[in-house]
C-alpha cells in the first residue's frame, strides 16, 4: 500500500523504540504507530498497560490503550478525521515513558463518525443522513471461515442490501473446540495469541472494505465457560479494551456481550462497561441478552450504553410472541434510546416447543413487528446454516438441539433474505425514522385474544406515513382511515397494489401476510 502520510518522531524516551506502521485500515482514514519495549514481560497482556494521550490537530484530547501484537511489539492505532498533526505520547502502567511520535495526517481522511440521532432513535451516518440497521448474524463465520469463504460470504451480503455483519470475536459456546488457535488461556491472568487477533484482523478488513459495518461480540455470556462469565472481572475489562484498541479507529458497533442473562448481574456489566467505555463516548455500544431478555431500564443510567439491543429469541408460543407484541411495545418508551432486535427468529431454526423450522413468514412476523412496535432502528436477520458456519452438514458445536445443520454455503440465499432485502427497500422509501407506534388507529386489535394475529401499525409525526401489518390475511378496522393513498405492499416480492377499502376496513388481497401504507 503505498504511503499516503508523514510520521515524525520527535521524542525518544529511555530504550523504547517508536516507529510508525503501516496499517491495514489505513484506506479509511486509521493510521497506526508502534512501540517495542526494551525488555521481555512473563505475561505481555496481564503485566503492562501501555497508554498513550492522543493530541489532534484541533487541540482535544483521549486516552487511548495500545493493543499487544507480539513479541516487545505494542501499537496505538487512531482515527484521523482532521488533516494535521496526531500526536501521540505514550507511557506504560509500570513508570516508563514509550515515547511520543507525531503523526501528519494529509489525506485518506476518515469521514465523521456513525452515531446516534438527536432525538434518540436511530442511527444517522457521519453526515448526520438516517442509517437503518439491517444486519446478518454470523457467530461463527470470522472464528471458523477461510478468508476465501468469508470475503465470499460478504460479497453476497452486500449485494443483498445488508449493512452490518454480527460476529464473535473470542471463543465461545458454539465456537472452542473447533478452533486451531484460541483467543485467551485461562480465566485469571489470562494470557492471549496476538496471532489469533491478526487473523481475526483480517476478518475486520474483508467487512470495512465491502462498506459493511462490524457488530462484534467482545465477549459471549450464556454459559459458564463463555468468556463474559468465565473471565475474572479485571481480565474481562482488559481483555474488552483490547478489542476496543484493535478496532475502536473503525465505525463498530459493539456488543459488549453476548446472549448474557445479565439481571443478576447488572453491576458487573455495568463496571465492564465503564472500564472499556467511559474514555470513548465516540464508540456506539449495546448488551446482547439472551432471549426473551430486556434490561434497557437496568442499563439506563449508563453514559456508555447507547441503544437497546433485546431477543426476542426462537420460540413460537404465546408467552414468545407476547415478548414482542406485548411488552417490548410497553417498555420502549421507558427508554429514551434506539431499539434493535438483535436476534429475533431465525429463518430453519427449530422453534422452541414445537421442533419445527421456523418459515419465512416467521422471520417476516418477527422483523416487521420488531420495527413497528418501536420507533424503528432496523433489525437483523439470521440462518442456522451462516451463524453456525460448518464446512459440512453435521452437528452444531454446543447446540446439540439443532440437529443436522447443512454447511454454511446453504445459507448465502435462503427465502427470507431476499425479503429482508425487500424490507429495507420499503423502510427506505418513506421517512421511516419519524414513525412512532400508533395501535390506537385500530378499532380492533386481533391480537388480543390471539398473538399469531396481532396487528401492528405505526405512523409519522403528522401522519403523512401510515405503515400497518398484517401476519395473515384478516380485516384491519380503523377508528378513523387514515389520509393518504392506500397501497398493499408485498412483503415477499415488493409489489404495491392500490388498496380499496369497505369503509374503514381494508382486507388484505391474498392469505399471505401483508403491508397496509398511506403516504400523504
Amino acid at each position: 500500500m503505498l504511503r499516503r502520510l508523514i510520521c515524525v518522531m520527535c521524542v525518544l524516551c529511555m530504550t523504547v523504540a517508536v516507529a510508525a506502521a503501516d496499517d491495514p485500515f489505513e484506506a479509511f482514514g486509521v493510521r497506526s504507530v508502534s512501540f517495542t519495549a526494551d525488555r521481555d514481560y512473563a505475561n505481555p497482556f496481564g503485566d503492562v498497560d501501555v497508554v498513550a494521550e492522543v493530541t489532534r490537530p484541533d487541540g482535544t484530547k483521549q486516552k487511548q490503550y495500545a493493543f499487544w501484537d507480539g513479541g516487545r511489539i505494542w501499537r496505538v492505532r487512531i482515527r484521523c478525521e482532521q488533516k494535521g498533526a496526531y500526536h501521540i505520547n505514550a507511557h506504560s502502567s509500570d513508570g516508563k515513558r514509550w515515547g511520543e511520535q507525531t503523526v501528519i495526517a494529509t489525506d485518506h481522511l476518515a469521514p465523521p463518525r456513525m452515531r446516534v440521532s438527536d432525538d434518540r432513535t436511530h442511527f444517522v451516518d457521519g453526515a448526520g443522513r438516517p442509517w437503518f440497521y439491517l444486519a446478518d448474524t454470523a457467530w461463527n463465520g470470522a472464528l471458523r471461515s477461510s478468508d476465501a469463504d468469508w470475503q465470499a460470504y460478504l460479497d453476497t451480503r452486500r449485494k443483498q442490501r445488508f449493512n452490518t455483519i454480527q460476529f464473535v470475536t473470542t471463543q465461545w459456546r458454539g465456537g472452542r473446540k473447533s478452533l486451531d488457535l484460541k483467543a485467551f488461556e485461562g480465566t485469571k491472568n489470562i494470557t492471549i495469541s496476538p496471532a489469533f487477533f491478526q487473523r481475526m484482523e483480517d476478518k475486520f478488513a474483508a467487512v470495512v472494505e465491502r462498506g459493511l459495518t462490524p457488530a462484534p461480540v467482545m465477549l459471549w455470556a450464556l454459559q459458564k465457560d463463555d468468556p463474559g462469565q468465565a473471565l475474572d472481572e479485571a481480565d474481562a475489562i482488559r481483555l474488552a479494551r483490547y478489542e476496543l484498541a484493535r478496532w475502536g479507529a473503525l465505525d463498530v458497533i459493539w456488543l459488549l456481550g453476548g446472549d448474557g442473562r445479565y439481571t443478576g448481574q447488572i453491576d458487573r456489566w455495568k463496571r465492564i462497561g465503564q472500564a472499556t467505555f467511559s474514555d470513548h463516548p465516540e464508540q456506539i455500544v449495546t448488551l446482547h441478552p439472551c432471549g426473551r431478555s430486556w434490561v434497557g431500564e437496568q442499563f439506563a443510567d449508563q453514559s456508555w450504553y447507547d441503544f437497546v439491543g433485546y431477543q426476542s429469541g426462537h420460540g413460537a408460543g404465546e408467552g414468545d410472541l407476547k415478548f414482542l407484541t406485548q411488552t417490548i411495545a410497553e417498555r420502549w418508551a421507558k427508554v429514551n434510546r434506539p431499539v434493535i432486535n438483535l436476534e429475533p427468529n431465525y429463518e430453519g431454526h427449530p422453534a422452541y416447543g414445537t421442533g419445527k423450522p421456523h418459515t419465512p413468514q416467521h422471520v417476516r412476523r418477527a422483523a416487521y413487528w420488531s420495527l413497528l412496535v418501536t420507533p424503528p432502528t432496523g433489525v437483523t436477520y439470521g440462518n442456522n446454516c451462516i451463524w453456525t458456519w460448518n464446512d459440512k452438514s453435521g452437528p452444531s458445536e454446543g447446540h446439540s438441539g439443532l440437529g443436522k445443520v447443512d454447511p454454511w454455503s446453504s445459507g448465502l440465499d435462503m427465502p427470507a433474505i431476499a425479503d429482508m432485502t425487500v424490507l429495507r427497500d420499503f423502510f427506505e422509501s418513506g421517512p421511516w425514522p419519524k414513525l412512532r407506534p400508533a395501535s390506537n388507529l385500530l378499532a380492533h386489535q386481533p391480537g388480543d385474544k390471539d398473538p399469531n394475529l396481532f396487528i401492528a401499525a405505526a405512523q409519522s409525526d403528522g401522519g403523512s406515513w401510515t405503515v400497518v401489518y398484517t401476519p395473515v390475511k384478516q380485516a384491519i378496522e380503523f377508528r378513523q382511515r387514515p389520509t393518504g393513498q392506500a397501497r398493499w405492499f408485498n412483503p415477499r416480492t415488493g409489489e404495491r397494489l392500490d388498496a380499496k377499502p369497505n369503509g374503514n376496513t381494508f382486507s388484505p388481497p391474498d392469505e399471505h401476510d401483508w403491508v397496509l401504507s398511506f403516504d400523504g
